[in-house]
């Protein structure tokens, strides 16, 4: 009996010991480049062995720019720059805006690698998502982005006004025609999109939208848009979600873009650029469009290049502007004093 006894201790401190070797191993893996910073010079808060510094980008309980600004604000007046880590990821995090200023454009040639750039998983599939600068790298990025910003610049800008004035007295109309009623109800948030909606519209095709002109019916342009914005946030965020089993993205995230707004989008710019070309007095017209066409004249663009430029500068421009125009109408409202 006694012998039983200790061939089942035997067998028990064995198992707890080989357990042991096995927590320590694993734990060994999982912080072994922990320590990466500390031979750069770099300090750095402590990561979190499995979600790392930023922990908001794998639970979604609050946007990650608060857990940004939480290790910003404990750092910046100590440190220029300091280590972190995405998940298990390692990345240098710039708190100084002089030495950002020389990475983004003194030294820019030496730091063009690009995080996003892993957001897209198949460059083939997701063809429309690969011509955005936001996530190609290197030379693809330099070249990408000189075609979308040279049809951006201020004076070109400053030349399409009149479709922003356009636009603009249509929203006018709309809200005097609303409050003149009385006790009127306006929701501001589907109000700044359909704005911001038709402003793009004429600006990147060339088109009048109706998101506007008829602001209380269905729009399929509408439509289209906030289709494609809410799947491309959901693809972030599933791609944030990966980073701790990215051997599960073939399964699970494999665009950026979703197929149908593809289409739909890809059909209207053909259909823009047709109409461009039969209609003699619009060829002229300085928004994004004739930018496109004389840029395809000048290097042989294709199809999806052109397509893939308008929605980068629709993903720049439409739910940013929209957020901050609902939120002005709302708080001007809100306040009429």
């Amino acid at each position: 009996t006694c012998y039983k006894v200790s061939t089942r201790m035997e067998t028990l401190l064995v198992t707890l010991a080989l357990l042991a070797a096995l927590i320590a191993l694993v734990y060994k893996y999982l912080t072994w480049h922990h320590g990466v910073f500390k031979k750069l010079g770099l300090t750095g808060p402590k990561p979190n062995i499995f979600l790392g510094n930023f922990p908001s980008a794998i639970t979604g309980k609050r946007p990650l720019v608060y857990d940004v600004d939480k290790i910003y604000s404990k750092y910046k007046r100590t440190n220029r720059a300091i280590g972190v880590f995405l998940t298990r990821n390692p990345q240098i995090l710039i708190l100084d805006p002089e030495l950002a200023q020389d990475v983004l454009v003194k030294n820019f040639g030496k730091f063009r690698g690009n995080l996003a750039a892993n957001w897209i998983y198949d460059r083939n599939a997701d063809k429309l998502a690969a011509q955005n600068p936001f996530f190609t790298s290197d030379d693809s990025w330099k070249t990408k982005r000189a075609e979308v910003v040279t049809g951006l610049t201020q004076n070109k800008l400053s030349s399409a006004f009149p479709i922003l004035k356009n636009c603009a007295e249509k929203l006018s109309k709309y809200l005097e025609e609303k409050t003149a009623q009385g006790n009127a109800v306006i929701e501001t948030k589907n109000l700044g999109f359909r704005f911001t909606s038709n402003v793009l519209g004429e600006f990147l095709w060339g088109i009048e939208t109706n998101a506007l002109a008829k602001p209380d019916e269905p729009n399929i342009y509408l439509q289209m848009q906030s289709k494609w914005l809410q799947y491309i946030f959901n693809s972030m965020e599933t791609y944030f979600k990966l980073l701790l089993l990215p051997w599960l993205r073939p399964f699970v995230q494999k665009r950026v873009f979703p197929e149908d707004t593809n289409r739909f989008f890809s059909q209207l710019t053909k259909d823009a650029i047709a109409m461009r070309a039969k209609n003699v007095d619009s060829q002229n017209s300085v928004d994004f469009l004739n930018h496109l066409r004389q840029l395809q004249e000048k290097k042989a663009l294709s199809h999806d290049e052109l397509v893939g430029h308008i929605l980068t500068t629709m993903l720049d421009g439409y739910e940013t502007s929209a957020t901050v125009l609902f939120h002005t109408i709302f708080y001007v409202s809100y306040s009429s004093e």
